[in-house]
């Protein structure tokens, strides 16, 4: 038979000051590495509105050149919500003019406006989240549409626009500042912080 000593030595574990030792480097870590990932996920998310904000403009920008149509995009401050309108048309179809002509005499018919032009309207909304904010949204008058529309900015068919000034903020204080040009339509960043 093996002594006390020898005993004790041969069975497996850790001992206390070992798991306090791992346990008080594990809540070291985590103190170091959770609030570091929580603003890595707040910049990321800021980030991600910020790409919500040009992409709509981009877009605005692109159907209104498309669908030789204006496109009005309209903030409201209340719910932070960007809210995009156009008018499309349905154009004739790209085939024999006989068939088109038969088209449009069966719509009549049928009760259908007959072929050609068709307007309808279509409305989109891009939503910012809750991790960032549009704290500046200012739209100059628009010169060709007449009538003042309060937080609007209106993409012409030519590629214009009116100009506008809008402003991001983050829930760390992050700040996107764009301006819009008029002359392009384009959003172009001011300045970022």
């Amino acid at each position: 038979m093996l002594p006390l000593q020898t005993r004790h030595r041969l069975q497996g574990g850790f001992t206390l000051i070992e798991l306090i030792c791992v346990i008080t480097i594990i809540a070291v870590t985590s103190a170091v590495v959770v609030p570091a990932y929580a603003r890595f996920m707040a910049t990321e998310q800021f980030r991600a509105a910020a790409a919500t904000v040009e992409s709509t403009f981009a877009g605005a920008h692109a159907r209104a050149i498309q669908n030789d149509a204006p496109v009005v995009i309209t903030f409201d401050t209340a719910s932070q919500v960007l809210q995009v309108q156009s008018q499309t048309t349905d154009l004739p179809q790209d085939g024999p003019t006989a068939l088109q002509q038969f088209d449009a005499d069966w719509r009549m018919q049928h009760g259908g406006t007959g072929g050609g032009q068709q307007p309808s309207t279509t409305q989109s909304v891009s939503s910012l989240g809750q991790h960032a904010a549009i704290v500046q949204f200012e739209a100059a008058p628009d010169s060709l549409m007449g009538a003042s529309m309060p937080n609007s900015v209106v993409f012409h068919p030519d590629g214009t626009s009116n100009a506008a000034q809008l402003a991001l903020i983050g829930p760390n204080g992050q700040t996107v500042r764009w301006m819009l040009m008029p002359a392009t339509g384009q959003l172009v960043e001011a300045g970022a912080e």
